[in-house]
């Protein structure tokens, strides 16, 4: 027996890349809760984020805990994040950190959901919820801690449930931990109802937690949400309403401040600066929304704030440096813009905050502008009595003298009930020097400032043609490219896909859109062809800078082989993922591997076997294999019949050389090809391709075949191949390795993908100046 022969078929110990660092310590700890779930389900984003995926987490591990009945612990399911902390610690997502400091953003979620009697697996959409919180963390920089909340505005199923809102705590059982890239904390989120919400932003989210653990039903100890409760505590405990007022009465709001949809302008509008203009023309944007925008839900949340670490007195709001931070302006006044959600926290940052002699950030979620009410006891702060309005920056503090307070507290009672209000709602105390007027945003204003002043217009025409516009920019969807196409490197190619919005083909490559225009790279017959979407090939090309930039290790020995093996390649110069089917012994000690190329649709033969980097062996093969439907070859014979010899066609699921060689024919002169699914499997799409020729002509390839009488509709003899397609495909890849060109080389591309070392991953289309001739009997 050769070496070769002597192929292990199972996958060996030590393949397998190995777990990331950061990863393996977090796995750890979960399998010191759960030892019996080694190996959980898990969701998993398909395209990782750090190759140009939509979704943060790589992983969301779901684990099903029995809970303790006799304790009033339902079963629930527990799922718990990886990827808000730095999993790798090569800087490939997070900035490296040592092991003294924090991983990533410093946590990780979880959330526990009581499992219904009838599930026998975890539901996901907790999964989407998850990976929701975590873009909002990536685009915002803001962490989440114990005590916070999130505004949904929507079931967090999608459901009809009242469980609509989010608090933040602390994961029961799993404690922080020291990974080689810093400390993780766990965060649970925990679902709860609109009277829940308002009373933590009233008084506190510890408050409101700790009457949750009392109520088993409302969550209990572990915070196990359960997304069929249809009471709120307040309604379960009958002494919960009269605890929050006395808390709130005695102890304040620890709610330091939230990110909201707010702004700010200095009262004189001369000397509004473009970091103003910019933050109003957010607020302006935003008009058409009532609730605070945020991730992706009808209604948007709105989160509460963690500006202090450690939630004292003294004013600790942080921001990113830069050199507008240093310059310190005082102002003669201001105007405050809030939008409803908002402004209904008025009441609470002055009763809560300021007359406790505390302070109130709102942090605008569209920018850096920041707006926070101070009380004349914090110290530490830019304001004083003979200068109660300072900037730093487009950081607001505002001064809140004791009679103000009181003031404010009175006239704000009307926020209590904001579906109440007529809006616009305006509030002013020039008297007083309280920065007025504020205002806040009437959502159902049907007039804009020009129908209602009828010299508005011409106000702004010559002020524009008198001083011209102070707008220096603005943040837009723009990029441009050197004109000469063969020297578009792979950042161009990403900021194309990202104004294309490509991310959506790349998700459904697992269930295809009915209609997508495809490149064809290798077609055997009806039965057995390869389509690739065209929106695909930048992930491709994204995949390929991977692997270049890794400089992946070579694979030595046949030891670290075996069948099915998933490793990365060198095709002339070109790197791309590539599955191991054979080997054979070359001459010497060298070796001949045969691969299929799963991003090529091909199969090639190569010397060198690499490692293929971590994560990539988890994206989507590119290429899928297809079939027209519900076809069957026809056979034609030429017997004797009553005038003669002729031809009869009968239906075989025997392999006719001409179907090949007509639909080559007709896929080459297509000017664009779409391919139409009418279902799948697993391993195969079922349809029919339509070509596009010149002028906009159209055919299906399907007709086109029946026409020249080589295929004929046959649903119930098709049905019979599918049990042996994936054997059927196996048969096929020696013959498709012994009638391919070198990928530089071929002489027949119809739309077929092609490597060229000048310029990258380029297309190379095939035309022909005819059209298929209905009449030609040439085959």
């Amino acid at each position: 027996m050769n070496e070769a022969a002597a192929l292990p078929h199972g996958p060996p110990m030590n393949i397998l890349p190995p777990t990331p660092a950061g990863l393996e310590s977090l796995y750890t700890l979960c399998r010191k809760i759960y030892p019996d779930q080694a190996n959980p389900l898990q969701v998993t984003a398909l395209i990782k984020y750090w190759l140009g995926g939509p979704d943060p987490l790589d992983y969301i591990s779901m684990y099903a805990n029995p809970g303790i009945p006799q304790e009033n612990i339902p079963p629930h399911w527990h799922y718990i994040s990886f990827g808000l902390s730095d999993l790798h610690g090569d800087g490939r997502v997070h900035d490296v950190s040592g092991a003294n400091g924090v991983s990533g953003f410093g946590f990780e979620l979880t959330f526990r959901l009581k499992r219904e009697p009838e599930e026998t697996a975890p539901p996901t959409w907790p999964a989407t919820l998850m990976q929701s919180l975590a873009k909002y963390v990536f685009q915002s920089g803001n962490t989440l801690c114990a005590g916070d909340h999130v505004s949904w505005h929507c079931a967090l199923d999608s459901s009809e449930s009242r469980i609509q809102h989010m608090l933040m705590t602390t994961d029961v059982h799993l404690k922080s931990i020291q990974t080689p890239f810093g400390s993780v904390d766990f965060v649970q989120i925990v679902g709860i109802c609109a009277e829940e919400l308002k009373a933590a932003q009233q008084w506190n989210g510890a408050g409101v937690l700790d009457m949750i653990t009392r109520i088993p039903s409302a969550g209990g100890p572990w915070f196990i949400t359960d997304m069929r409760r249809g009471e709120s505590i307040f309604e379960l405990d009958l002494n919960a309403h009269e605890e929050v007022e006395r808390g709130f009465e005695l102890e304040g709001s620890n709610l330091s401040g939230v990110s909201a949809r707010c702004s700010w302008v200095e009262q004189d509008p001369a000397r509004i600066d473009i970091m103003h203009l910019k933050e109003k023309s957010d607020c302006d944007n935003f008009q058409a929304q009532e609730d605070v925008t945020l991730l992706n839900s009808p209604q948007k949340p709105l989160q509460s704030g963690n500006f202090e670490q450690n939630r004292s007195s003294s004013t600790n709001f942080k921001m990113d440096e830069s050199t507008e931070l240093l310059h310190i302006k005082k102002l003669e006044g201001v105007h405050l813009v809030f939008n409803l959600e908002a402004g209904s926290l008025l009441p609470l940052a002055i009763r809560g905050r300021v007359r406790h002699g505390r302070h109130f950030t709102f942090k605008s979620v569209l920018g850096e502008t920041a707006i926070t009410l101070v009380a004349g006891t914090v110290t530490g702060t830019l304001v004083n009595s003979e200068h109660p309005y300072v900037a730093q920056g487009s950081w607001l503090q505002i001064l809140i003298t004791d009679d103000l307070a009181q003031d404010m507290a009175v006239t704000f009672q009307v926020l209590a009930t904001p579906e109440a209000l007529s809006l616009p709602k305006t509030f002013s105390w020039p008297d007083k020097n309280a920065g007025g007027p504020w205002f806040i945003t009437d959502m159902r204003r049907g007039e804009s400032i020009f129908e209602l002043d009828l010299n508005a217009h011409e106000e702004v025409e010559r002020g524009f043609e008198l001083e011209g516009s102070n707008l220096s920019g603005v943040s837009a969807r723009c990029s441009w490219v050197e004109q000469d196409p063969a020297r578009i490197d792979i950042m161009h190619l990403k900021e194309k896909s990202d104004c294309d919005n490509f991310q959506a083909p790349i998700l459904k490559l697992y269930q295809m859109d009915s209609v997508q225009e495809v490149v064809v790279p290798t077609f055997v017959n009806a039965h057995l062809f390869w389509i690739i979407d065209k929106k695909d090939l930048l992930l491709r090309a994204a995949m390929e800078k991977v692997m270049r930039s890794n400089r992946c290790n070579k694979i030595k020995g046949l030891g670290e082989v075996s069948n099915d093996q998933i490793v990365a390649v060198n095709v002339e110069g070109v790197w791309t993922r590539a599955i191991v089917k054979d080997v054979e012994k070359d001459f010497g000690s060298d070796f001949k591997y045969k691969c299929w190329l799963p991003d090529y649709g091909t199969m090639r033969v190569v010397n060198n076997l690499f490692h293929l980097p971590e994560g990539l062996e988890e994206c989507p093969h590119l290429a899928r294999q297809a079939s027209l439907e519900n076809v069957v070859n026809l056979m034609t014979d030429l017997v004797l019949g009553d005038s003669g010899y002729e031809f009869q066609f009968k239906t075989t699921t025997d392999d006719i050389e001409g179907v090949q060689r007509v639909a080559l024919d007709c896929l080459e002169a297509a000017e664009k090809l779409f391919f139409e699914a009418k279902r799948q499997d697993e391993f195969n799409s079922y349809g029919d391709i339509t070509c596009v020729y010149q002028e906009n002509a159209k055919e299906s390839l399907t007709e086109y075949l029946i026409d020249k009488k080589l295929i004929r509709i046959d649903e119930a003899l098709f049905k019979t191949l599918e049990p042996s397609r994936t054997t059927f495909k196996e048969n096929y890849f020696q013959h498709i390795v012994n009638v391919q060109q070198p990928l530089v080389k071929t002489e027949r591309n119809f739309n077929r993908i092609i490597f060229n070392q000048n310029e990258g991953v380029s297309m190379n289309f095939f035309k022909r100046n005819f059209a298929p001739d209905e009449d030609s009997s040439d085959w």
